[in-house]
């Protein structure tokens, strides 16, 4: 089954679109502070000026591919001002992984969890997922508590599919929507 994504997708403050080049130095300015990257799966390189620059290129240059990055940047649709950045990875042919970053400026605004519930929320009523996970890492109190506030359950200790490590695992699903 093909997905279709129809960004942007709106929430009550914010607005989830596509990169662009004008989101190249904040973007940069995220992947280059070790506070903000510290529990995200990126490798050294990507944490680079360089590499988040090049890494936003081809994110950019892969959204009218056959393949698109599912990674997109955060704003707030009052002020244009760049947020964050969020993203889904297919895991199975009903189920995503979910992940979302805030700016250091715009933590505490509750901006994470309108992220993760608009994000959760479009991938499985919009799109056709039937789950949304996010593997949290235990020691990421912060983000396990943003998912909890979002909806999403937590299932326990288990492991990342990319890296190996041991995670807390948050689940979304279609009983989190609202019924018709």
């Amino acid at each position: 089954m093909e997905k279709k994504w129809n960004l942007p997708i709106r929430s009550e403050r914010l607005l989830i679109r596509r990169f662009d080049q004008t989101d190249a130095e904040d973007f940069a300015g995220f992947m280059t502070d070790p506070e903000s990257t510290e529990f995200l799966t990126f490798d050294k390189e990507q944490k680079s000026h360089e590499g988040a620059i090049t890494l936003l290129e081809t994110t950019i240059e892969s959204y009218d591919t056959q393949n698109p990055l599912l990674a997109f940047a955060v704003e707030n649709q009052a002020t244009h001002e760049f947020i964050g950045f969020c993203g889904l990875t297919p895991r199975e042919e009903d189920m995503v992984e979910i992940m979302y970053a805030v700016m250091p400026h715009a933590r505490g605004k509750g901006y994470a969890v309108e992220i993760a519930v608009t994000l959760a929320r479009h991938a499985i009523g919009r799109i056709g997922y039937r789950r949304v996970i996010a593997p949290i890492s235990p020691a990421h109190s912060i983000s396990m508590a943003v998912a909890v506030k979002a909806g999403f359950r937590d299932h326990g200790l288990g492991q990342n599919p990319d890296s190996g490590e041991t995670v807390r695992l948050f689940v979304f699903d279609q009983k989190h929507l609202p019924k018709p």
